[in-house]
Order: structure tokens, then C-alpha cells, then sequence
């Protein structure tokens, strides 16, 4: 599994979260912001968060986002040398 770099949440009158990774298992992102959602509404403390992630259990994490409203807003790759200047 890849390493989750950031996640800052912003006082916007929505929710927004930034979320950015070297890589993304399926419906990642969608369980990130549910558990978060659900510390934010006191259904999770935040200290649970880390007992979460030590488990590896999706069990006690907080229920997964739904899609809508959710928006990818750019990938970044790395920048690779060419073959050719490799040689």
C-alpha cells in the first residue's frame, strides 16, 4: 500500500479534502473522508484513527463516502528520465 502524503481540511462552507498519495487502493479515498466525516460528527474520536489504521480493518473504520460529490482534480506523475539518457 502506498503512503498518504497530506490530507488538510479547509474552513470552506463545504467539505473539501486534499488527498494526495504515491498510490490509491480502490474506494480509498471514500473510506478516508467517511471516517473523517465520522470524527467530525463525534461518531469516531480521533485518536481512533490511529488504532484504525494500525488494525487493518476496515470494519472500524467510518461508513465508506458516497461518490457523489467527490472530484478528482489532477494526477501528478513523476518525471522519468528518457531511455535514451539512460544510455
Amino acid at each position: 500500500m502506498g503512503t498518504i502524503f497530506q490530507i488538510p481540511a479547509h474552513p470552506l462552507s463545504f467539505l473539501q479534502f486534499t488527498i494526495e498519495a504515491d498510490a490509491f487502493l480502490h474506494h480509498m479515498v471514500r473510506n478516508i473522508v467517511g471516517t473523517l466525516i465520522a470524527v467530525g460528527i463525534g461518531k469516531l474520536t480521533p485518536d481512533k484513527i490511529e488504532t484504525i489504521l494500525k488494525a487493518k480493518d476496515r470494519r472500524l473504520a467510518g461508513k465508506t463516502a458516497p461518490a457523489h460529490g467527490l472530484y478528482l482534480v489532477k494526477v501528478i506523475y513523476p518525471i522519468r528520465k528518457s531511455r535514451s539518457s539512460c544510455l
